[in-house]
């Protein structure tokens, strides 16, 4: 993975939720990035069936909402506007969103498809007994996107910069969000 997003990636217009537009322009990644002075944390979700998924988005926006210092929240997924405005309507309705149904970002970002382990071995399934005692059940969402693609985590800064990204080590892996606050903050010092 490069140090840096791609160049067509930053130029591209968006569709998507919540997207800033630029001033009558196309909404771009660039202009998302932008939107803040510090560094926005891309959320690159699997599916809209999965467990993993939705527990990710409840621990980001937990944090979010309760600490000031966690970085702005840019969520890709792998739907189309409306499936995406379905979907986060239940879950975080302000959140913005970037629709990436042909998986360009997510193919860029080089975030691929999963193996059988990756998605259904052991530490998985321990993960998914973590996801379903906070609350997150498995079938409440039909399958939109592709169920193999693994999911991504990068800290940008506003001009792309990559100053931090957690490697899935498989579908249920994730960071602690709660002490990645001050991981953030100790980045952009």
């Amino acid at each position: 993975m490069s140090d840096h997003v791609p160049e067509m990636l930053m130029t591209k217009a968006l569709s998507g939720l919540n997207l800033v537009d630029g001033g009558g322009s196309p909404a771009t990644l660039a202009g998302q990035l932008s939107r803040t002075k510090g560094p926005t944390l891309l959320v690159f979700l699997r599916h809209f069936g999965c467990i993993f998924c939705r527990e990710m988005l409840s621990d980001v926006r937990k944090q979010v909402e309760s600490n000031q210092g966690f970085p702005n929240v840019l969520v890709f997924c792998q739907a189309d506007v409306q499936e995406a405005t379905d979907f986060f309507a239940r879950h975080w309705p302000d959140v913005t969103v970037v629709c990436d149904r042909e998986k360009e970002f997510y193919a860029a970002m080089e975030l691929g498809r999963g193996t059988v382990a990756q998605m259904f071995g052991p530490r998985a399934w321990a993960c998914g007994l973590r996801a379903m005692v906070k609350g997150n059940l498995i079938g409440f969402h039909r399958i939109i996107g592709d169920p193999w693609t693994m999911p991504g985590l990068f800290l940008v800064s506003p001009v792309g910069e990559i100053l931090w990204q957690h490697e899935f080590d498989h579908a249920g892996d994730h960071p602690d969000f709660s002490a990645l606050s001050q991981t953030f903050a100790g980045l952009t010092a």
